[in-house]
């Protein structure tokens, strides 16, 4: 399934976190302990037991912002978004200060408008926006920020404030400020595929897949493979589109949507037995990935007439 990139992942955050605490708990457990506790179940996407264990630490040691923002992350994992923005703005009133709150909170705004209602969705998209506008007052030097005000101006529409010459400034700036980190390189790749430099966008991927060394660049670029996959597949280029697509799923090999993104490659290039065995992978990994369970049954009704 094609996915606009307006969200970071929460993978990124978790370990933004995890690296750049702005501050420490004064109370027991010690920021260290539950750091060790919870990073693996978050990796690990055991959202449900971080989540259990941070609301005990909560109940006894109440008024912590990083376990607000803990507990934020935890439900953003579970697709509680609300609840997540409910927690880390518990966070951003006992402390706020801390960019890393007023990013995730405003990837938040973004999901929870593309999850919800869309009479509501310019007025939580407006939010989000100006909580990374808010991320760059607070830190001029922010790469994530700019990378997430691309994605927002870029894609949104005139009425929301979207602009291309706006996202090309947000790109020139990530330039200046840091060209090698990993996020001005995923905005270069982004560039070229609008720019249907198709070639160079894919050579120039696989060179900093090449580059990277955490799981959180890969995370990222696997979403850069989905967005060419889908550019070569409106190009007609199905070859093409599916070794994107086969390196989007070796990047995140439990993510259902990679899957899927190859199962529509399939049915768009009419190989409906191959498109079948990635949607029901992805079924496989998620039984309740919508997306799949449709074109599955678009698939069948095809196959009985």
């Amino acid at each position: 399934m094609k996915r606009y990139i307006l969200i970071l992942t929460s993978l990124f955050l978790i370990l933004a976190f995890v690296a750049n605490t702005d501050t420490c708990a004064t109370e027991k457990p010690t920021r260290e302990e539950v750091e060790n506790h919870i990073r693996p179940l978050f990796e690990n996407n055991e959202f449900d037991e971080a989540l259990d264990y941070l609301i005990d630490i909560d109940s006894r040691f109440p008024g912590n912002s990083d376990i607000q923002y803990m507990i934020g992350i935890a439900h953003s994992g579970l697709k509680n978004f609300d609840k997540a923005i409910e927690h880390i703005e518990n966070a951003i009133s006992i402390q706020d200060t801390s960019a890393n709150y007023h990013m995730m909170l405003g990837n938040m705004y973004f999901a929870q408008a593309m999850q919800g209602s869309k009479l509501k969705i310019f007025g939580r998209m407006k939010r989000g926006r100006e909580e990374f506008e808010r991320v760059l007052e607070m830190n001029p030097s922010d790469i994530p920020a700019r990378y997430s005000l691309m994605q927002y101006y870029s894609q949104a529409p005139g009425i929301m404030g979207g602009s291309q010459e706006k996202a090309d400034k947000m790109f020139s700036e990530m330039q200046e400020v840091n060209p090698e980190h990993f996020l001005t390189r995923a905005a270069t790749v982004q560039k070229l595929v609008k720019d249907k430099k198709l070639d160079q966008a894919e050579t120039k991927l696989n060179e900093y897949v090449q580059l990277s060394a955490t799981r959180r660049d890969t995370t990222v670029f696997a979403q850069s493979y989905n967005m060419l996959g889908y550019a070569y597949l409106n190009a007609n280029e199905c070859d093409k589109a599916v070794t994107s697509f086969r390196s989007y799923i070796h990047l995140t090999p439990g993510d259902p949507n990679a899957y899927d993104s190859m199962g529509e490659a399939f049915y768009k290039c009419d190989q409906p037995d191959s498109a079948t065995i990635y949607f029901k992978k992805a079924l496989e990994i998620n039984p309740d990935f919508n997306h799949a369970k449709e074109m599955l049954e678009k698939l069948n009704t095809k196959q009985a007439n």
